[in-house]
């Protein structure tokens, strides 16, 4: 049991008020510090201790016999007569406070005892803070029991009395139902509970007691082996306890043979984790996912959280949280895994336990285009946005195999036609930046031009380059660009037909098929 290093802060009015009346009560029966004997040890480590207590005990009025006793004798002797002495001066000018595991305490400073049996004693009242004042014991193998209004000392055996071992059951904040020696929640072993069980069970070996608690009734802010030795101290809390779990899944496969049934032991990690105050829900938790872990090497599992669907790929689905668009690539990679093993069921967690080993595979069963594929892994991106993009690719290659081919085309619809198309799959600043690239000097072309920068919304920033009739062209014809540009198939010729006999030209879009548009 340690204590804190940072440094004292004022005791408040109300603490320096509580000492002073334990300190008062004390003085009444200095002998109730002295732990009561369970044990027959040859050598008692209160044995002069004790004697010197029974001294203090006749001088608890005189100061000057107590201020010696606070600076010779035993470390608790020492700790007993501060105590009374304090509560014996008219100023309680040495109260400060100390951090310790149950948190910042105030005590009274005084002779030359430790901070340990000073904070103990001075709190003789409180189950657990006076069990600091055996902590020197204890870290020699004695064990200390705080029950009622007393602690009670085993020697170096672990066994704890009675009394304690019911008090401790009944500080556990669950509803068990006790059967024997066994202490478990309503739902362990109940006729006509689902087939999942999980739980986490406890065994305290040198009291003789089991528990039992599932992850419905288990709580984050609730740990069984802190409740039963919160006013307990020994060398090693933990040592007279054994943490174990069970884990079983809900089937919603169709399996001849189960191959997910067996359990794991809890880790080393996982119970010095629990020991040290880790909630029972999240052992429980922490647990199952340490079970999931063990049989990921089993590829034609589907599993997700604490539901096994065997090879049933469809029933899996249904639970994964993924996106409607995202679908395809999850049945391709869930093909390529042929299983998978995830805790929480979301699309992130698949990609990330998969997508280094399948994502090529994936990718090209979405675009069958390798150089493509090449260029977006080299970007810094994440599965998804990975596969953003490839989704992007493959509906501008769409597009672009739904624009018909032309045999003959003038002047007007071949920039019509080039502009069209590098907006359709490249954007609307691509299809500016190609714009731009172009020297014009036909006035009905340069009237076409202008028409996609006022589609595009950039008309007045690009009127300077074109003269007055250029202009009025230019925002007559970007009605029919609009249409051109939303245009697909057949239609889509038919658009650019208008766009070049609106522009003022007699010329005619033929298609590779060789049919005249009108």
């Amino acid at each position: 049991m340690r204590f804190g290093r940072r440094g004292p802060r004022k005791a408040s009015n109300i603490q320096r008020k509580n000492l002073i009346e334990n300190s008062e009560k004390l003085a009444e029966d200095p002998l109730k510090v002295i732990p009561e004997c369970q044990d027959n040890c040859l050598f008692c480590k209160f044995g002069r201790s004790k004697r010197k207590i029974k001294k203090i005990a006749k001088y608890v009025d005189d100061k000057k016999r107590l201020e010696k006793y606070a600076k010779r004798g035993t470390s608790l002797s020492k700790a007993v007569a501060a105590t009374i002495l304090f509560g014996k001066e008219e100023e309680a000018k040495q109260v400060t406070t100390a951090m310790t595991p149950q948190g910042e305490i105030a005590y009274a400073k005084l002779g030359k005892a430790s901070t340990k049996r000073l904070v103990g004693v001075q709190h003789f009242d409180d189950p657990q803070k006076r069990l600091m004042a055996y902590v020197p014991e204890s870290e020699k193998g004695f064990h200390f029991y705080s029950i009622e209004d007393k602690v009670v000392c085993t020697g170096k055996k672990p066994k704890p009395p009675e009394k304690y071992v019911e008090e401790a059951i009944n500080r556990v904040p669950y509803e068990l139902s006790q059967k024997n020696d066994s202490y478990k929640c309503e739902h362990i072993g109940k006729k006509g509970k689902k087939e999942e069980e999980r739980y986490l069970k406890l065994r305290w070996k040198s009291a003789g007691k089991k528990f039992a608690v599932c992850d419905d009734c288990a709580r984050d802010d609730v740990n069984i082996f802190l409740s039963l030795t919160e006013r307990k101290l020994s060398p090693e809390n933990s040592k007279p306890f054994t943490i174990s779990g069970k884990w079983k899944m809900r089937c919603e496969g169709d399996c001849k043979t189960c191959r997910a049934k067996n359990q794991v032991p809890v880790s080393d990690e996982l119970k010095e984790e629990y020991f040290d105050g880790l909630g029972d829900f999240k052992f429980i938790k922490k647990y199952s996912k340490e079970n999931r872990s063990k049989i990921k090497d089993k590829s034609d599992l589907f599993i997700m959280g604490d539901v096994c669907f065997g090879k049933d790929i469809k029933a899996f689905l249904k639970e994964l949280d993924y996106e409607k668009w995202e679908k395809p690539a999850v049945v391709s990679l869930l093909k390529k895994t042929r299983g998978a093993v995830l805790d929480e069921g979301t699309i992130n967690e698949l990609f990330e336990r998969y997508w280094d080993e399948y994502k090529v595979e994936v990718l090209t069963s979405i675009l069958e285009d390798k150089k493509t594929i090449k260029n977006i892994l080299k970007k810094d991106l994440r599965p998804r946005e990975v596969l953003r993009e490839i989704y992007s690719e493959k509906k501008k290659k769409e597009e672009l195999e739904a624009l018909p081919e032309f045999k003959e085309l003038p002047p007007e619809g071949k920039f019509a036609d080039k502009i069209a198309k590098v907006y359709k799959i490249e954007g609307k600043e691509e299809a500016i930046n190609e714009m731009e690239k172009h020297n014009l000097s036909d006035k009905r072309t340069k009237s076409i031009a202008y028409s996609f920068y006022v589609a595009f919304g950039k008309g007045d920033s690009k009127k300077w380059k074109y003269d007055q009739a250029e202009v009025e062209s230019g925002e007559f014809l970007a009605e029919y660009i609009e249409k051109l540009l939303n245009a697909n198939g057949k239609e889509y010729a038919e658009k650019l037909q208008d766009v070049v006999k609106m522009s003022g030209s007699t010329a005619t879009v033929v298609l590779k098929s060789g049919e005249k548009m009108r």
